[in-house]
């Protein structure tokens, strides 16, 4: 039994789709047929806001600070930095652990000029190495040299302008202080106070 499929129309002679004739006059419509166009109405979403990342500090905060360390540094240079002057030209103790020393002589030329001014920092002995510019007591005065070796507990030092280290080697009960900047520019303002 074979299978016939009821939605398509049989098989005509001459004409395979069979179609009813036209009347007279009649005008086809077009094919395909203009359909209305049909259009998305537009929808506006919203933009999508910024995430602006909070700043550590506003603007306020950083004048407030800036307007601080400008006021530190004032009172440094106008209180703190002539005591600590006066202190240390004058032979007194060092101010938290800081102290100016001029220097006379010139045993470390180039690097330090006769009539420089030196910020030295106490530091411990030990922690000392090769190569440091420090400033020891002997003799009653405070001489400046930079240190070659440490063996035995002990210092040997030299002056970048002498051809011989030193004979007697600094020992740590003679080590004052170890030089962290030279001012080399303030030769003759030192000169002038000191003569």
């Amino acid at each position: 039994m074979s299978y016939v499929n009821p939605w398509v129309p049989p098989v005509l002679e001459g004409n395979p789709w069979p179609l009813p004739p036209l009347p007279e006059g009649y005008d086809p419509p077009l094919w395909p047929p203009r359909l209305p166009k049909f259009r998305l109405p537009k929808i506006r979403l919203p933009k999508p806001k910024r995430l602006r990342k909070k700043p550590l500090i506003t603007l306020r905060q950083a004048n407030a600070l800036l307007n601080l360390a400008l006021a530190c540094c004032v009172i440094f240079l106008t209180l703190v930095f002539p005591v600590l002057l006066y202190r240390s030209l004058t032979g007194s103790s060092a101010v938290l652990g800081w102290r100016f020393v001029v220097v006379t002589g010139d045993s470390m030329e180039p690097t330090i000029r006769d009539g420089a001014l030196l910020l030295a920092k106490e530091t411990p002995f030990s922690r000392l190495a090769e190569g440091d510019v420090i400033v020891y007591e002997a003799g009653g005065r405070l001489n400046t040299h930079r240190i070659i070796a440490l063996e035995y507990g002990a210092a040997l030092t030299k002056g970048d302008a002498a051809l011989l280290p030193d004979a007697l080697p600094v020992t740590p009960e003679m080590y004052r202080c170890r030089v962290r900047k030279v001012y080399n520019g303030f030769a003759w303002i030192t000169k002038a106070l000191t003569e």
